[in-house]
């Protein structure tokens, strides 16, 4: 009688991706597949293509949630660790014993040639008894699971291996105790463990913002514009964003002045209380910023022009700074949960309805050290991580 020991899985970031970067750092690519995640928990997979089919790999897009309330996941898939992203290309993992790794189809299995054939050939197993109707893609058309929407399942040893996400996400399951490896497994398997998901205990970090590069040498954080400060309602004197004025008369060059984009908060327009009082930006459009941290911090973006279809909206047009030109904006969780309407724009504009749409917040984990903002059209506020959450998860 074999008895398993619940592996513990790493998975690596692909391969397009700066060195060095954990699971968690690209669009929280691996986490606990559940409908109870603080936000609704989204396969993403990543831009390739901009405006005019010009080539960019900045920015995530959305293929449908893991799981709602009409559309659940089955028990056995409820709180298994899973991938997010899909069409990444290979991805490796690495566990330590033995496991299950079980793969669902995220596009339609009649559309996808030699699907079942290929598959069966290396070594995967059809398991028709577990199909369900998933959220992402058979909620939508209808049809019943078995026909588009399939569930496989593969044995794997101790070790290395690769997984292709082109089509397709991927499940890991501690095998049933008793089980030969390669044979069918019961439906309920426990979840696979992930390498870091033991309690995170998190000091408060200290951040210091440096001045953007244009502005004299020796200049403090405060110097330009008070460009740092505890967002608040309650200051001295309102509180506003600021950029700076880089044309003068007659369009004549300056880089002398500030100019006011809006309120921070106003008694009709507050912060949300997760936002009053923590530390934030006041400057935006001031070019790369960098902060340092002494410890791991969590980063919120807010836009300060109107956002459509990842574009900010000049106008009636999308400019040229588009949201997922930012750099690394593919690294950003955009968090609709955590939209409202601002003072600087949503609330004197009337513009209420189009939380989530128009006005959208991202958030961002980084690690202690030194990191570039790019504050073109975003403000930005700092936080403590929450203890006992993964780097990168909600």
């Amino acid at each position: 009688r074999l008895e398993y020991l619940t592996p513990t899985v790493n998975v690596s970031a692909p391969g397009y991706y700066a060195a060095g970067l954990t699971p968690y750092d690209f669009g929280c690519s691996v986490d606990f597949w559940t409908k109870n995640a603080p936000s609704p928990m989204t396969l993403r997979y990543p831009l390739t293509r901009g405006y005019a089919s010009t080539p960019t790999e900045r920015g995530w897009s959305s293929s449908g949630y893991i799981a709602t309330d009409a559309d659940p996941l089955p028990s056995w898939s409820e709180g298994a660790l899973g991938l997010l992203n899909f069409k990444v290309g290979i991805i490796t993992f690495t566990a330590d014993a033995p496991v299950v790794v079980r793969m669902y189809n995220v596009e339609d299995f009649t559309k996808i040639h030699n699907w079942h054939t290929t598959l069966t050939t290396k070594g995967w197993l059809w398991r028709e008894d577990l199909h369900w109707c998933n959220a992402w893609g058979c909620e939508r058309t209808g049809t019943a699971p078995e026909s588009k929407w399939r569930v496989y399942e593969k044995f794997y040893l101790a070790g290395t291996h690769e997984l292709d996400t082109t089509r397709a996400v991927y499940q890991f399951f501690t095998p049933a105790d008793g089980t030969l490896p390669g044979s069918d497994q019961p439906a309920e398997l426990e979840s696979a463990a992930y390498k870091d998901e033991t309690r995170l205990e998190y000091l408060t970090p200290t951040v210091n913002v440096s001045a953007p590069g244009y502005y004299a040498a020796g200049l403090t954080p405060y110097d330009f514009g008070c460009s740092v400060d505890f967002w608040t309602k309650n200051a001295p004197s309102p509180m506003t964003l600021r950029y700076p004025l880089t044309r003068g008369y007659a369009n004549t060059l300056t880089e002398r002045g500030w100019s006011s984009l809006g309120y921070i908060t106003t008694d009709a327009v507050p912060l949300p209380s997760w936002s009053e009082g923590a530390l934030g930006l006041l400057s935006v459009d001031a070019g790369t910023v960098e902060f340092t941290t002494d410890a791991p911090v969590v980063v919120r973006l807010y836009n300060t022009k109107q956002n459509v279809g990842d574009c900010n909206k000049d106008g009636r047009y999308c400019n040229s700074d588009r949201w997922n030109n930012i750099d690394d904006m593919m690294l950003w969780r955009r968090r609709d949960d955590l939209a409202w309407c601002n003072a600087w724009k949503c609330g004197p504009r009337g513009e209420a309805s189009l939380v989530g749409s128009y006005w959208v917040v991202w958030e961002r984990y980084f690690p202690e050290g030194t990191h570039a903002l790019d504050t073109t059209q975003a403000a930005y506020q700092f936080f403590t991580p929450a203890n006992g959450t993964l780097p990168g998860s909600d």
